[in-house]
């Protein structure tokens, strides 16, 4: 397995990882989760069998991410914030100063299906890229994630990407993309 995807945290929630996951369920208390998983216990609230339990609903919504196409570590975040810009260093001096990519700042929102946000930072930082944590004057792309699984949304749009548009709106020199078109701007300039 690939060190970057390892889970950063010391801990898994498997309270929090069902809300993700199942956001229409009321409830996600771990005897919630094994009733629903089919999972049984020798005994409620002994240590031993809990932990027990708490794998197995671990392992079975790793499997129903893995199933339903949704990138799993994507659901955890390196931190409560997510990944920081400041995070991100270039891991090569070279860089090609041609490409569409170079001294250009990219913001990302929601969650990527094809990678962890800090694997896409990096790529952009590793091409001569700057990665930003928000939106501001200086952004040129911000790259839309999937915003289907962040509660925080209302209307269908990051704040991330509202004022992207209101920039772009002004005549600021911002583009918002999709996750796809900055994987094809990433392969055409790699």
């Amino acid at each position: 397995m690939n060190p970057s995807t390892y889970f950063k945290n010391d801990f898994i929630d498997t309270m929090r990882l069902s809300r993700r996951l199942f956001s229409e369920e009321r409830h996600h208390r771990l005897s919630d989760l094994s009733e629903r998983f089919g999972i049984k216990g020798d005994v409620e609230h002994r240590a031993l069998s809990d932990v027990m339990k708490a794998n197995q609903c671990y392992d079975y919504m790793k499997n129903y991410a893995k199933n339903s196409g949704i990138l799993f570590e994507s659901l955890y975040p390196l931190h409560k914030g997510g990944v920081r810009a400041s995070d991100i260093a270039a891991t090569t001096s070279q860089f090609d100063e041609t490409t569409a990519i170079f001294g250009k700042v990219f913001v990302f929102t929601g969650t990527l299906q094809r990678m962890i946000r800090k694997d896409a930072m990096q790529l952009v930082v590793n091409m001569g890229g700057k990665c930003g944590d928000g939106v501001t004057k200086d952004t040129n792309y911000l790259v839309l994630g999937n915003n289907d699984y962040c509660s925080s949304i209302k209307d269908g749009k990051s704040s991330k990407q509202k004022k992207a548009e209101k920039y772009k709106a002004s005549g600021m020199d911002i583009e918002i993309i999709s996750e796809n078109v900055f994987y094809e701007m990433i392969s055409e300039n790699s």
